[in-house]
């Protein structure tokens, strides 16, 4: 592949990351790069720019999400090659079901690129089609991938403090679903039974570890 055909977006709300892609990208031999900090300024230029690769950030921050930002510009241009990043270790962790995330897309955790070439591949492997964006990672999710999404947005609702009959309404189930639900994660994610530690809290922390806010002990 030519990387120097390309055009290339980066999109992520956090400004370091933004111009620490933008210079992986340009050290692996891509020469049109632009960066945004936002979905609207990225659909906002995207007529202007007519990307053929986005590299988005999956949490924008308050507002669209980097799925949304994807689908409103392969409106645009239905063969854009997409690559997310995200310190997510799978995007049902923020609340994206695996029927949502786009074909023909790559999901890379932010933690594994640790050369510009790891993100030139996950491109070249974007662009090379037949796959939706979570067949194509560059680690694979650990405890998350025995979890439906069903299971996974419970976690996400508890780890922000809900409580189960909140939980319960949010979804519009009975608690005694959100009950069972709350079992199976403590069950898959090995968390055993000890009065000197919250279960509810350790699943908080699980939750954390697996989107990146809080890193695992080596």
């Amino acid at each position: 592949m030519d990387r120097s055909a390309h055009r290339v977006i980066a999109v992520d709300d956090d400004p370091f990351t933004c111009s620490a892609v933008s210079a992986m990208l340009l050290g692996a031999g891509f020469v049109s790069v632009a960066t945004y900090r936002s979905a609207a300024e990225a659909i906002a230029e995207v007529e202007h720019v007519d990307p053929t690769v986005a590299v988005v950030d999956l949490d924008l921050g308050e507002g669209p999400n980097g799925v949304d930002l994807v689908e409103v510009l392969r409106r645009h241009r239905p063969g854009l090659g997409v690559v997310f990043l995200s310190t997510y270790e799978t995007a049902r962790l923020l609340g994206v079901s695996s029927s949502r995330m786009p074909r023909d897309a790559a999901f890379v955790v932010k933690s594994t690129v640790s050369t510009p070439e790891v993100l030139a591949m996950a491109v070249e492997r974007c662009l090379a089609g037949g796959q939706r964006a979570e067949d194509v990672v560059s680690n694979s999710p650990e405890a998350s991938g025995a979890l439906s999404d069903a299971h996974l947005e419970v976690l996400r609702l508890l780890a922000q403090g809900y409580t189960n009959a909140e939980i319960a309404v949010r979804l519009v189930v009975s608690e005694r679903t959100i009950e069972k639900s709350i079992a199976r994660l403590i069950k898959v994610m090995g968390i055993a039974a000890d009065k000197t530690q919250n279960q509810r809290v350790m699943l908080a922390q699980a939750y954390l570890m697996m989107s990146g806010v809080v890193r695992r002990s080596s």
